[in-house]
C-alpha cells in the first residue's frame, strides 16, 4: 500500500485509524475517552483545545475513505467484530 506526507504526517490512505488519531490529536484531546464526559451535563467539546475544524477535516477524510471502501449501494450493517 502506498503511502504520502501530508502536513509533515506520514498517512497510509486505506488506514482508518489513522484518520481518527489525527483528529484527535488535531483537536488536542489525548484519545476517544477525553472527548465524552457526562459530568453535570457538560459536553466532552469543552475538552478540545485544539483546532477543532482541523481535527472534523480529517475525520470526514476518515468516513469518505470508509464509505468508499463499502459496495454500493450498501444500506445493511456491518457485522461486529
Amino acid at each position: 500500500m502506498a503511502s504520502v506526507t501530508i502536513g509533515g504526517r506520514l498517512l497510509h490512505p486505506r488506514d482508518l485509524d489513522s484518520y481518527a488519531t489525527f483528529a484527535y490529536e488535531y483537536a488536542g484531546l489525548e484519545d476517544a475517552e477525553d472527548f465524552t464526559d457526562a459530568e453535570e451535563g457538560t459536553g466532552g467539546l469543552q475538552r478540545v483545545t485544539g483546532d477543532l475544524n482541523t481535527a472534523l477535516a480529517w475525520a470526514a477524510a476518515g468516513v469518505c475513505v470508509l464509505q468508499q471502501s463499502l459496495p454500493h449501494p450498501f444500506s445493511r450493517v456491518l457485522p461486529p467484530q
